[in-house]
């Protein structure tokens, strides 16, 4: 299962990024920017290892991220329903503590999911807005799931 995953990954890394869209210091931004959504959900979320892999936005000047459940949580309700108000926290402090980097669109999905080339997505400002509402207490964790469920989209992965 470790092996099938790393090498989802690796076809994930080959297909949606391009090392070249940025310049050194932007892209050691973006890795740090990554590693600390990831970091904020594996500390959160003990069941699974998450991993955040970024790459050009479908608009210029931003980033898309990629945030893949090495478990297939999508699977189970609870499992699910945990993990993604966990990625939304994650990934709307994470732009708001960082508002020179731009995401358009987040990308996720589980093991199980990535092997049929199956993902759903949700607007980065989506994220940044439902967390920074529930940290502020206008919207309940119960709300801030129902509008990312209404939000999110099917996104097909693409063959090689």
């Amino acid at each position: 299962m470790k092996i099938r995953f790393v090498l989802i990954i690796v076809f994930i890394r080959l297909i949606f990024i391009n090392s070249n869209v940025y310049s050194d210091d932007e892209e050691l931004r973006v890795k740090g920017f990554c590693y600390t959504i990831e970091s904020y959900i594996n500390a959160l979320v003990d069941y699974t290892d998450t991993k955040c892999l970024a790459g050009a936005g479908e608009q210029k000047g931003t980033i898309g991220l990629i945030l893949i459940s090495e478990k297939p949580i999508f699977a189970k309700e609870a499992e699910k329903k945990a993990w993604l108000i966990v990625v939304v926290g994650a990934v709307g402090k994470t732009i708001t503590d960082n508002p020179n980097i731009k995401v358009d669109t987040i990308i996720v999905s589980d093991i199980n999911m990535m092997a049929k080339r199956k993902a759903f997505s949700f607007p980065g400002i989506l994220a940044k807005n439902l967390q920074q509402k529930a940290y502020d207490g206008v919207i309940d964790i119960e709300q801030l799931y129902k509008q990312l469920i209404t939000s999110l989209k099917e996104y097909p992965i693409p063959a090689e």
